[in-house]
């Protein structure tokens, strides 16, 4: 992380530094998404969401299995079940598959809140940049600094 802040320090420095060398005020561009994509804690970020969403994959897919099995089980028995019986496996998994509805429902819910959570993580760092820039641009230029860069252009 300290890497990609100091590479990314280190460039705004020189593109600052390099448009006071020409005798012309530039002002310093970030490219919010672009930096986005080449952040350092973007694949930690990712991994993490990837985790999350397996982990929900998994506990889904086990809840799919044991409907699948129920409704298999019951389809085989049905004609050998008394009324009661037969009712209350037919409840059984009607309450299953609306268990699992929740289930997908409240995971996608929280997959949206995990990457909000993570993109808003990154724009904070992406904004830190933006004012490391901005301080940079703000303090570098002043006619003392632009004089003493074309002193030592010169």
């Amino acid at each position: 992380m300290k890497k990609g802040f100091l590479l990314l320090f280190a460039a705004v420095f020189a593109f600052g530094t390099a448009s006071f060398a020409q005798k012309q005020v530039k002002f310093g561009h970030i490219n919010s998404s672009d930096l986005m994509q080449i952040m350092p804690g973007k694949d930690s970020a990712q991994a993490a969401f990837q985790a999350e969403v397996e982990m929900l994959d998994a506990d889904l897919k086990a809840m799919q299995e044991e409907l699948q099995k129920k409704y298999t089980d019951y389809q085989e028995r049905q004609s050998q079940m008394t009324e009661l019986i037969r009712k209350t496996k037919e409840q059984e998994i009607t309450d299953l598959n609306t268990r699992i509805n929740t289930y997908r429902q409240s995971a996608e819910q929280r997959l949206q809140e995990k990457e909000k959570e993570l993109a808003e993580k990154c724009q904070k760092e992406v904004e830190k940049a933006e004012a490391v820039r901005d301080q940079m641009l703000t303090v570098a230029d002043t006619p003392e600094n632009r004089k003493a860069l074309q002193h030592n252009m010169e």
